[in-house]
């Protein structure tokens, strides 16, 4: 609020005060009359949110390749991240026919399912640029986003750790103890074990 007590646009009405008191009417710096009552605002300034365990809003990114693809596997992900927040978004990448079992727990936690699709070796990498890309572009323009879950223990997303948590992003990173690495997990701003 400015001197006059005008909120800008934008920003919730303050709470208020009320002051009754004689001003100096001669002041330049008063322009009210004597026994005036002013608003005076009693609002403080506004302060960053910083995300607690009940108000994280989470995008889960799951690895497939790298997680071990089991229905308690993914079951066990989810409980692991609905007990730190909510989960507003969640994908899985190198979806194949050989996942079938996955299928109701993937469409009764509404996951955006990236097939995987390969021919050759050089494609072997494909769904972790995908997972990277994605994750990057939910960061970008997704706000109600403050925490990231990513389901793999691959040092190679290391840089994408390193860039959400440059944004102020949190990032929880889960996986199995044998394909972790130690690089992703120290990386993290927390790392579970399944």
């Amino acid at each position: 609020a400015n001197a006059f007590g005008v909120v800008p646009t934008g920003h919730p009405l303050p709470s208020v005060a009320l002051w009754q008191g004689s001003l100096n009417t001669h002041s330049p710096t008063s322009p009210f009359g004597k026994g005036a009552s002013v608003i005076i605002p009693n609002h403080p300034p506004p302060q960053e949110r910083k995300p607690t365990l009940s108000t994280s809003k989470f995008a889960l990114f799951v690895d497939l390749e790298n997680c071990g693809a089991k229905v308690a596997t993914l079951q066990s992900v989810l409980e692991k991240v609905k007990m730190r927040g909510d989960i507003l978004l969640g994908k899985v990448y190198g979806y194949t026919d050989r996942y079938s079992d996955l299928k109701e727990v993937l469409l009764s936690n509404t996951f955006t399912v990236v097939p995987s699709l390969r021919h050759g070796i050089s494609q072997k990498n494909n769904a972790d640029i995908l997972l990277v890309l994605d994750a990057l572009e939910v960061a970008f323009t997704n706000p109600l986003i403050d925490s990231f879950c990513i389901v793999s223990g691959d040092s190679d997303y290391t840089p994408l750790v390193g860039r959400l948590k440059s944004m102020g992003k949190f990032v929880l990173g889960i996986s199995r103890s044998e394909a972790a690495s130690n690089i992703f997990i120290n990386a993290c701003n927390e790392f579970q074990f399944l």
